[in-house]
């Protein structure tokens, strides 16, 4: 779930696309994907065509722009990082929890949410 704070003439939209793009105009948006986790010798791992990043440094964009006859034009982006994810909450998630994040889309200025977003903007829990 990817909550707004602020209305602005924006749309968001993951980066690979193939997810809708939601309008910054609405008073919550809702991305559903599925990541891949690896529960390797290394630790966790996460996978996925929305799964950016090498190894160890695996995260989610959620890309800002504008939607338009001539299509998809990013301005921004906001970088989830999943490494940041409580063990447990990603242990639930295995076990058939949903992992949702909350995620407010203005940072403290008013701006729009960018480069690693982090506590207190985004919060990870389960379902």
């Amino acid at each position: 779930m990817v909550r707004r704070a602020r209305r602005t003439p924006a749309r968001h939209q993951p980066k690979k696309g193939g997810i809708d793009i939601v309008s910054t105009q609405e008073d919550s948006a809702k991305f559903e994907l599925t990541v891949d986790v690896i529960d390797g010798p290394d630790g966790l791992d996460f996978r996925g065509p929305y799964v950016q990043g090498r190894k160890g440094e695996r995260f989610l964009y959620l890309n800002w722009g504008q939607a338009g006859a001539d299509g998809w034009t990013g301005v921004r982006r906001a970088k989830l990082q999943l490494l940041t994810i409580d063990r447990s909450l990603v242990e639930a998630a295995m076990g058939g929890s949903v992992l949702t994040a909350d995620l407010s889309l203005s940072d403290a200025r008013g701006a729009p949410a960018t480069a690693s977003v982090r506590s207190p903007l985004l919060r990870w829990r389960t379902e």
